[in-house]
């Protein structure tokens, strides 16, 4: 810490991270942001497809702010501007993008793969997981330096810890008697939250079971109001209570749920915070298969309907039709496009028979995730060996001079991709590899 006769500033680290007896001021924490946007300029976001940036932005930027999220807990707009650097470098290769140039919500996309995101660090959920790390730390491990010292965490924080510990039992010296799961895998807040309330603070953060069931002292930790409810549930506490023998030979051991180990990581702790969300059924399919990463990429955003077809262009004005181009009988869907169009029945007819699959094989009328899944499994069966078929992308059939518009030029151009797919062994892959198509 450098003192002054004025004022007192900021000790910044090697890390990054930041010491400081008084709140940190907006002038502290803007290197935190600059050291993130500076990056932006020398990486030529231009010259790179979205696959690349969506590289960068998981190894590199989203690395930066990692030790300020373990030290000190960052103000919302320090991790708005981040997010705002992040979100516009990733989408549009720019410091910011709008809302226009953002093809789905950054919200959806940090997640992880599984949960049907792009596998980015949501920065504020990663700092509560790593803040959870120091309330771990003051439980288990009492040899620290800092332990006795006040711990800034809000009141989430605390109520994930709470709700990832389980006690298991030994002398009861380790285990908070009014907080802790240790009776029955759940605490007596959680249980009886009328007679906690009747508790002083105090008895609620330094009481231990050993300590409790001494003399039967928790009795007197109820110094509140006494109810009707509050009494049933202290009746129903002693009884529990009663039932409990402590084993003054073995310690207490404070276990980690999220973990077979019982001992707390970062990322288990980051992905406890998504535990309920729905599992997004094509993330094998896509994020597995032998493809490029700009090919996955466009699979992830075909399976989520957010690519700009004409289906989505025409109500915006920028197209006069929302018929599809090649076959000029529906509307351009992105399934339709991929799946369901007579040029696209051509181009999976042409892939099927390199596989050596029967041509009478049937796309029905399905999803992305689905037909490709059926697809998958008929070439296990048929095979012997694991198919994760990718996609193939209009641009592939189009070309770079346009949309076709005659039916002959369109089979011209779609046996002519077929061909040229075959000569370049765009379907060929390494045993158990599968094929994928672009």
């Amino acid at each position: 810490m450098h003192e002054t006769a004025y004022e007192t500033t900021p000790l910044y680290l090697p890390l990054g991270m930041l010491l400081s007896t008084g709140n940190l001021r907006k002038e502290h924490l803007e290197p935190v942001v600059d050291k993130v946007r500076g990056r932006l300029p020398t990486w030529k976001a231009g010259f790179m497809n979205k696959a690349g940036r969506l590289s960068l932005v998981k190894s590199t930027l989203s690395a930066i702010p990692i030790y300020p999220l373990i030290s000190i807990k960052l103000p919302g707009w320090v991790v708005t501007a981040i997010d705002k650097a992040r979100r516009g470098f990733f989408w549009a290769g720019e410091p910011s993008a709008s809302g226009g140039k953002c093809t789905m919500a950054w919200p959806c996309i940090t997640r992880s793969l599984d949960n049907g995101g792009l596998g980015i660090i949501d920065l504020k959920v990663a700092s509560f997981a790593l803040n959870l790390r120091w309330l771990w730390l003051q439980r288990v491990d009492e040899s620290r330096p800092w332990i006795g010292l006040p711990l800034q965490c809000n009141k989430e924080v605390q109520a994930m810890f709470d709700a990832s510990i389980h006690i298991r039992m030994g002398n009861g010296k380790l285990a908070w008697f009014w907080t802790d799961r240790w009776i029955n895998n759940t605490s007596i807040q959680e249980m009886a939250p009328d007679l906690c309330r009747a508790v002083g603070n105090e008895a609620k953060r330094s009481r231990t079971v050993h300590e409790a069931m001494q003399g039967r002292r928790w009795i007197r930790d109820i110094t509140g109001n006494i109810t009707a409810v509050t009494l049933v549930q202290y009746f129903r506490v002693r009884e529990l209570v009663l039932g409990v023998t402590l084993r003054h030979e073995q310690e207490d051991r404070i276990l980690w749920r999220w973990t077979s180990s019982g001992n707390y990581s970062s990322k288990s702790a980051y992905n406890a915070y998504f535990t309920g969300s729905t599992r997004f059924a094509g993330a094998k399919l896509i994020w597995k298969a032998w493809a490029p990463p700009k090919t996955k990429l466009f699979m992830y955003l075909a399976t989520h309907g957010r690519t700009w077809t004409s289906e989505r262009r025409f109500p915006h004005g920028l197209q006069d039709s929302a018929t599809c181009a090649l076959c000029d009988q529906e509307p351009e869907t992105i399934e339709h496009l991929l799946l369901h169009c007579s040029v696209a029945r051509e181009v999976w007819r042409h892939a099927l028979n390199l596989v050596r699959l029967p041509s009478r094989f049937k796309i029905d009328q399905l999803g992305i995730c689905d037909t490709w899944n059926r697809l998958w499994m008929a070439f296990r069966r048929s095979n012997g060996k694991e198919w994760t078929p990718c996609s193939y992308s209009y641009p592939g059939i189009y070309g770079r001079q346009g949309m076709p518009r005659s039916s002959e030029t369109r089979e011209k151009q779609a046996n002519n991709w077929c061909s040229r797919s075959r000569t370049k062994h765009i379907y060929g892959s390494p045993p158990g590899q599968g094929i994928w198509v672009v």
